[in-house]
């Protein structure tokens, strides 16, 4: 029940920060650091190519990382069940612990997110195997 609480309230946190204008002040550092970069002579593509890449590596490592994460999700199911705090199960917390606060609470959505799907897939894979 407490970590249904504290869930809900990273999520209001989250929806706040979106009203404040997050997505903005994200724009508007991607426009200063091109203009940065220009004025030293560095090509505006060369920035935008950072932060493209930067999104893209995350998301490889979140595409390489998703079968330990549902045979993570698999192993809990068939263990203990659907349990009320699988999220404070499944946090990485090598990874979790080194975050600022405004990451930890995407960290947690993103996380929501993905055991999610694996729950799909996993009641989708345990109906077929029973037939």
């Amino acid at each position: 029940m407490q970590t249904e609480k504290d869930l809900k309230s990273l999520a209001k946190e989250a929806k706040q920060r979106l009203k404040s204008g997050f997505w903005q002040k994200y724009g508007s550092e991607v426009r200063v650091s091109t203009n940065t970069a220009k004025t030293e002579g560095v090509s505006e593509s060369v920035v935008i190519n950072y932060y493209q890449n930067k999104e893209n590596v995350a998301i490889k490592k979140t595409r390489s990382d998703s079968e330990s994460f549902y045979d993570k999700v698999r192993k809990i199911l068939d263990e203990k069940g659907q349990v009320g705090n699988i999220i404070s199960l499944l946090i990485d917390h090598d990874e979790y612990d080194a975050l600022p606060y405004e990451r930890k609470q995407k960290y947690i959505l993103e996380l929501s997110a993905k055991y999610l799907e694996a729950l799909e897939r996993y009641k989708t894979e345990k109906k077929f195997d029973q037939k």
